[in-house]
């Protein structure tokens, strides 16, 4: 049987060290691949599809491009498609989409043209990866976690159809056999092993090869080592090949391959690590607001202003916080599994990140604000939904009105005197701003809207109703019961969900990478200290709960037992109600005092649950839960397993029998019973432990991270309402996340004008994703149909928009010009993306 090798190199940018010390090995690794490139001694290379190593390397080597590009002429070295290799559950769809399209971009300007979806260490796979794919002209991929017992070759489909080749690295990508310092006959023992297991999953006479692993530099003298060992494999051949030539053999001989139509998760071959879902879920909570900022605020409004040439072209801007926002997405960085020093280092880069959105955000509302009087304030709607709510406002007067809550007041310089470039702010410029709430009715989708804040329609009174006892806003009612869990009833259907929101604590002797439980620990729940209404208000009232929980002081390892000293933890979970709003929000404050344990809030749902909705990357993904499964019924996991969970990862919301949870950066949630719980903080101090009861070999070094046991103050957003149904979901999921933001207006005369439709569908199952400047002049969005039929949509909008395109990922055109007027369609779970010109 034949083995295809290639050569390669698996590239953590940051991981058990900083950035900065792999830099320094990257460039020794680098120039060691092009000796032996440039010798002979091996034919091609693939640097592990990210060019964002290139990149890096020519920071510190700029004479080299050259030399590289001559390499990638001669097909002698591969790059791309990606930016760089990110976790697939804990980054939006999106956010994937910009880091496939920048790596290709920048492959193609160093003159690579071939490329296939190479994802070899993802910790499992999102089911929508064919659709990205095939969306920038790929038709094949490769990976490894999560595949199961699925063959060594497949035929992977996502929802839309879209289908990809799915080439499966049966024992993964980290075979340094050829690169070890060990004798010959040791080598060919090793390799004879490997081919062995390979060929029994595999579906022809043939079998993909990996030859290399994290970090390691070219296989010396490859030539000579292949001829010294192939004859000794007798049965097995080993060829120097490259992955594009075995993807044209593997076509070529049109074997019937079995079809997948899922994510890969499966656990049962390799370790899919689900415990990153909650590790350092801080860095998660940055994340998610990072990429909200960039993609639904400064974004939009910035393509929308250049459309218009009402302000300078910012895309270089924008591409920049876009690739330090995709740097923070490798699996080892977003995941929380390196180094504390790694970790700190990707905090500075979202406060960067923020910095960059924020600026422009306000850029753009400032000119959209000199379009009205200081009397007024403009508002815009990000969101592809109609908004009827409150929103937040800021004005320098405060205003005084029985419509208006006022909620605080903070001293700062005016931004029209930021903006000036001919002086510098001096401290008499400072000056007192209000911030407030308003609400505004009928704010249609992907708008901006004037208003006199002081002129807005009555409003009725005393809809807000609370007592230390309730929260109630004629919509949803909050009931706090004696044990301080929550009743939640929904006052115009009746339904009501009972003793939710339980705060409780268990140990966890796990690592970054996995938790592990104490057998038979029993949970430690938080005692209700009683409630205190913070504010009251005609648009928002707010009532905080105090909590106290007697949690050990840490859990050890090796005895398998929790301290018996004891620390108090105070909590505070503030629950709000807005006017008119169908969201319960939530905001639970807390300093973490111990170390080595998981605590969570369960909701009990009423029913078992066998099946939840969450957000994937687009749309959502359907689970089937066992509710009966208890991980310590399988304890300890016995080599090489790692043992299954009922947690999964979602990105802002999950629904199960009709209860949904909205959050910000709580990315995972657990099913047990009848109750759907979310982690609100997962404790470890280390980077792998060996083998423990829940996963049997180590996942890394066994470095101590302090940092990951999240000691210090924690706070976090999350929401309740009822919804199962996608469309429901999103729009109060963008409710809750803030698609709405305002600025005062700026201009002497009042505005024309009082609302502008800038882009929005009319169909709301065809959900915007992306609103993004063409890369020649026009707009370019992206739409999602999340139902399983077939939607007719038009877009609608006030600009000068005349033809639209339909393009795909990269701006390629792929439909002849259409009018802007005309309807258009998309079938079920499509992505699709259009040209406005």
């Amino acid at each position: 049987m034949k083995f295809y090798s290639y050569c390669q190199t698996h590239w953590d940018r940051e991981w058990y060290q900083p950035f900065e010390e792999f830099r320094l090995r990257l460039i020794t690794v680098f120039e060691e691949i092009i000796g032996e490139l440039t010798s002979g001694n091996m034919d091609s290379f693939y640097f592990d599809g990210q060019t964002v190593a290139l990149e890096d390397y020519f920071e510190i080597k700029p004479e080299q491009k050259e030399a590289i590009k001559q390499l990638i002429s001669e097909k002698k070295l591969y790059v791309g498609p990606w930016y760089a290799l990110a976790d697939e559950f804990l980054v939006s769809g999106e956010s994937l989409l910009r880091n496939l399209i920048i790596g290709i971009k920048q492959a193609r300007k160093l003159g690579c043209s071939q490329f296939v979806g190479y994802l070899p260490d993802t910790f499992g796979h999102v089911a929508y990866i064919p659709m990205l794919l095939n969306s920038v002209n790929i038709d094949s991929a490769v990976v490894w976690r999560g595949t199961g017992n699925l063959k060594s070759e497949f035929k992977w489909k996502s929802k839309d159809g879209a289908e990809v080749l799915a080439l499966n690295l049966i024992e993964g990508y980290f075979i340094d056999v050829l690169n070890a310092k060990i004798p010959l006959n040791k080598k060919v023992q090793l390799l004879k092993s490997l081919l062995k297991k390979i060929k029994k999953m595999s579906v022809s006479d043939i079998a993909l090869f990996p030859l290399g692993g994290d970090h390691l530099g070219a296989v010396k003298d490859l030539k000579v080592q292949l001829e010294k060992i192939n004859p000794r494999l007798k049965s097995y051949k080993v060829l120097q090949s490259n992955l594009f030539e075995y993807i044209e053999l593997i076509k070529n001989k049109k074997l019937t391959l079995k079809r997948f139509f899922s994510e890969l998760r499966d656990n049962s071959r390799s370790n899919t690590l689900p415990g990153v879902y909650s590790t350092r879920l801080y860095l998660k909570k940055n994340n998610v607001v990072s990429e909200w900022k960039l993609r639904k605020q400064a974004e939009p409004i910035c393509s929308f202003l250049q459309f218009t040439d009402s302000i300078p072209e910012r895309d270089q801007e924008l591409e920049y916080a876009w690739k330090m926002l995709i740097k923070n997405h490798p699996h080892d960085s977003i995941c929380g599994c390196s180094t504390d020093a790694v970790h700190r280092e990707m905090l500075a880069r979202y406060e960067k990140i923020n910095q960059i959105s924020d600026g422009l955000l306000n850029r753009g509302l400032y000119e959209l604000a000199k379009s009205a009087s200081a009397i007024q304030t403009v508002i815009f709607n990000s969101s592809n939904y109609n908004y009827s709510g409150v929103v937040e406002i800021e004005t320098d007067e405060k205003l005084e009105n029985d419509n208006i809550q006022f909620i605080e007041e903070n001293k700062k310089f005016p931004i029209e005197i930021l903006l000036d470039t001919s002086r510098p702010p001096y401290r008499e410029d400072i000056k007192s701003y209000y911030k407030s709430l308003i609400y505004i009715d009928n704010l249609a989708a992907g708008s901006i809207k004037t208003v006199n804040p002081l002129k807005l329609k009555e409003l009725e009174q005393n809809k807000i109703k609370l007592t230390e006892n309730y929260i109630d806003n004629e919509i949803l009612r909050v009931e706090i019961n004696h044990d301080g869990s929550l009743n939640l009833t929904d006052i115009k259907t009746g339904k009501a969900y009972n003793n939710l929101h339980v705060l409780c604590d268990r140990a966890d002797i796990g690592d970054t990478y996995n938790y592990c439980p104490i057998k038979d620990d029993d949970d430690i729940v938080a005692q209700y200290l009683g409630a205190t209404i913070i504010e009251k208000g005609i648009l928002r009232s707010t009532l905080q709960l105090l909590y106290s929980m007697q949690i050990p002081e840490s859990s050890d390892f090796d005895t398998k037992t929790r301290s018996t000293n004891l620390v108090e933890h105070k909590f505070t979970v503030d629950i709000s109600l807005k006017y008119h709003s169908s969201l319960a929000e939530f905001n639970v404050n807390f300093e973490n005092k111990s170390k080595n344990h998981l605590l969570q809030l369960k909701f009990n749902t009423g029913d078992k649950i066998y099946s939840t909705i969450s957000e994937d990357g687009f749309g959502v993904v359907n689970r089937e839960f066992n509710p009966d499964y208890n991980i310590e019924d399988f304890m300890p996991a016995q080599r090489p397993d790692e043992l299954k969970t009922n947690t999964a990862p979602k990105q802002r919301f999950v629904s199960a029998n009709g209860l949904a949870i909205i959050s910000e950066g709580l990315s995972e949630y657990e099913v047990f019973g009848s109750e759907l719980k979310l982690t609100l903080l997962r404790s470890v101090g280390i980077l792998s432990q060996g083998p423990m009861d829940t996963r049997s070999v180590a996942a890394g070094p066994p470095i101590a991270v302090p940092e990951a046991q999240c000691v210090g103050f924690n706070s976090y957003r999350y929401a309740l309402c009822f919804a199962e149904k996608p469309k429901e979901l999103f729009k109060q999921a963008d409710v809750f996340m803030g698609s709405v933001v305002s600025m005062q207006g700026k201009g002497l005369k009042q505005a024309s004008k009082t609302q502008f439709k800038l882009l929005s569908t009319d169909n709301d199952a065809v959900y915007i994703y992306a609103i993004k400047s063409a890369m020649e002049k026009g707009i370019v969005v992206r739409v999602y149909n999340q139902s399983s039929r077939k939607q007719s949509f038009k877009f609608k909008s006030d600009l000068a928009i005349t033809f639209i395109n339909e393009v795909n990922s990269l701006e390629e055109e792929v439909s002849e010009k259409i009018y802007f007027n005309n309807k258009l369609e998309i079938p079920p779970f499509n992505l699709k993306t259009f040209l406005l010109r």
